[in-house]
């Protein structure tokens, strides 16, 4: 009898098909429990979290970063704008009215709600670091941090192949937002 491909995450013996299985199952959970009854979907967090990180950025940077279509994009820029927690400011140089040019920038009452849905996920989370020993939490940190490496270095050499894909190699250091100095501090 021939193994099928769709055996369920928790019985298959792929590290990468159970990561990706917790992950999507931590994003539900974040969604269900804290964002949508903040009004907030996973894609509006991530532009925000994005603005507050990188500061502002056009619609386009948004995109390249955190993936997905135009006009999903579009609707939560127009969404987060709408709510106020976003401003779109023309850029130095004059353009057109065309919104694609425009710089976003998150609002103070956009930083206010961010910083809320980020407590309200530590409330409300399942305390995962306490239910591990301190031996355990390093591994998993950097078994995260290679992974994390490991799909930055793939990703550069896919985007040699297909350069209409590419992201500047900033870009793609900041979606893996791991630097070796950083993983040292964080394990001492």
């Amino acid at each position: 009898m021939k193994k099928s491909p769709f055996m369920h995450p928790l019985k298959d013996k792929s590290i990468a098909k159970l990561v990706v299985f917790t992950a999507t199952r931590l994003e539900q959970f974040a969604n269900t429990y804290v964002l949508k009854p903040m009004g907030l979907t996973t894609t509006a967090i991530k532009i925000m979290g994005i603005l507050y990180y990188r500061g502002p950025l056009t619609p386009t940077d948004i995109l390249k970063l955190i993936g997905g279509t135009k006009s999903n994009v579009t609707q939560r820029l127009n969404f987060l704008e709408k709510s106020g927690f976003i401003k779109r400011q023309a850029p130095r140089k004059k353009t057109a009215d065309d919104k694609r040019k425009k710089m976003i920038e998150l609002t103070g009452g956009g930083k206010r709600k961010l910083v809320l849905a980020y407590e309200l996920v530590n409330n409300k989370s399942l305390d995962l670091e306490k239910s591990f020993t301190k031996a355990e939490c390093r591994l998993f940190y950097e078994y995260l941090v290679k992974t994390n490496l490991l799909i930055y270095n793939v990703e550069k050499e896919y985007l040699k192949l297909n350069p209409r894909n590419c992201r500047s190699d900033d870009l793609l250091k900041e979606i893996c937002g791991l630097k070796q100095k950083n993983c040292r501090n964080f394990l001492n």
